[in-house]
């Protein structure tokens, strides 16, 4: 979600090449998960969340 390659591909077709049928689905567990929205992640510095095993949030 983070790499500017893929900010014009919508958030639905990558959680569909993930296995995700259901967007509202993904985008609840991607925000239960890292603790922020999907459409706020893909806009913050890549450095922020360098570290996925970690909340971006904290």
């Amino acid at each position: 979600m983070a790499n500017p390659c893929l900010n014009a591909r919508p958030i639905q077709a990558i959680a569909e090449r993930w296995g995700f049928t259901n967007p509202t689905h993904f985008s609840r567990l991607f925000r239960a998960t890292y603790g922020i929205p999907l459409r706020d992640y893909r806009h913050l510095p890549p450095i922020v969340c360098a570290n996925r095993q970690q909340s971006c949030a904290e």
